[in-house]
């Protein structure tokens, strides 16, 4: 019950989506000598828990 009601809140929503396009912005402008965007995805995904 208590989950349903978070996921109505929207500040959990501008919260996770503000999350997001900052995680985007990050791999977007990453240095100009970094490997690719696609290397840089798995770099991250790889050092998630």
């Amino acid at each position: 019950m208590a989950m349903r009601a978070i996921l109505k809140e929207a500040f959990f929503w501008r919260f996770a989506g503000g999350f997001a396009i900052g995680a985007i912005g990050l791999l977007i402008l990453q240095p100009a000598n970094a490997a690719g965007l696609v290397d840089n995805l798995a770099s991250v995904l790889h050092a998630l828990p």
